[in-house]
């Protein structure tokens, strides 16, 4: 078996080494040991997912702490994702902002956000999408509160308060008077 956990380490395997696997193993073995080896996901994607999958839950925390939140900023900068989860840390600070009642400030880390997120996570966007809304309503962006409901339209994501109405600027306005009322 030692001799099968040195052929899975990342070094190539010699004809020679082969050749003696073949004496030691079956030959679907060693077959199955070299599909798994050339289709396993590598570390660095599965801590990447890990990092995102742990960013998005954190966001549907209600009781988000500061301390939780430098904690995951910590862990994506350790871990060299800054660009790549930029959008997540923004919205982390956004939801944190808007719970503590910091309407501007989260309106700000929203727009970031979204800014950053929208062709990265498509349809996955959409918690993303109505919680912006609901931030340029209550700090009145209403040209922001359209833009966004008009990409929101174009990509399929469904807006809250807006969903199966038309496009027209009444049915907007009236999307965006109720938000500001919730």
């Amino acid at each position: 078996m030692q001799t099968m956990e040195c052929f899975q380490t990342e070094e190539r395997l010699s004809i020679t080494e082969a050749k003696k696997l073949l004496t030691q193993f079956d030959p679907f073995f060693i077959s199955m040991a070299i599909r798994q080896k050339r289709y396993a996901p590598d570390r660095a994607q599965l801590t990447f997912l890990k990092i995102c999958m742990q960013g998005i839950e954190l966001t549907k925390r209600r009781d988000l702490t500061v301390f939780e939140l430098e904690n995951y900023q910590a862990l994506v900068a350790e871990n060299g994702y800054d660009d790549e989860l930029r959008w997540l840390v923004e919205w982390l600070l956004a939801t944190r902002c808007s719970r503590s009642d910091e309407h501007n400030t989260a309106y700000e880390h929203y727009k970031r956000a979204f800014e950053l997120s929208k062709h990265r996570i498509g349809k996955e966007s959409y918690l993303l999408v109505n919680e912006f809304a609901s931030a340029c309503a209550k700090n009145n962006k209403w040209r922001d509160f359209k833009q966004l409901t008009s990409w929101a339209n174009y990509n399929a994501i469904p807006v809250r308060w807006h969903r199966g109405f038309d496009d027209s600027e009444e049915a907007i306005r009236m999307a965006f008077e109720i938000f500001k009322r919730t």
